[in-house]
């Protein structure tokens, strides 16, 4: 695999910057209220933040928005990838679902729902790329769930 960059990753980039744009876009805070879409919506993004940063500390320069492996790159399944094959979605999912809780917001649940299709697709893509790149992702796809830690199908 030469790692070039085809038209499906910055069509998939494209859309997820696009989402991203109109999630932040349409952002709104409310004071703070002790209750259960405060506590839990912000509770739910802090998780999923938190599940972010721990998903890129990991892969460091093996990092990149497009689907498509990096040159020299390594396969990372320890950690919070031994969880999730994705596990930058999944957090990117959580904070999406913990801040339209929060908020109240029903654009930011189908804005989140638009980003949980676009993932799908995206890393069934990728998982394509990888399979031919790391032979032993294969056995990893067996092992560990695309978004969750258990796996109804590959």
């Amino acid at each position: 695999m030469n790692n070039q960059k085809g038209v499906r990753d910055y069509v998939f980039v494209g859309i997820q910057a696009v989402l991203f744009g109109l999630y932040f876009y349409y952002l709104q805070f409310s004071p703070l209220e002790a209750n259960l879409p405060t506590i839990g919506g912000l509770g739910l993004a802090a998780i999923g933040s938190n599940l972010i940063v721990m998903a890129i500390l990991q892969l460091r320069t093996t990092l990149s928005p497009f689907p498509t492996p990096v040159a020299d790159g390594q396969l990372i399944t320890t950690g919070v990838y031994s969880l999730a094959r994705h596990p930058i979605y999944v957090g990117v999912l959580l904070m999406g679902v913990g801040y339209a809780w929060y908020a109240h917001s029903s654009l930011h649940y189908l804005l989140t729902l638009a980003l949980a299709i676009l993932f799908y697709f995206k890393s069934s893509y990728e998982e394509k790329l990888l399979l031919s790149v790391y032979p032993e992702y294969a056995a990893y796809r067996q092992r560990v769930g695309r978004f969750l830690p258990w796996s109804f199908t590959a």
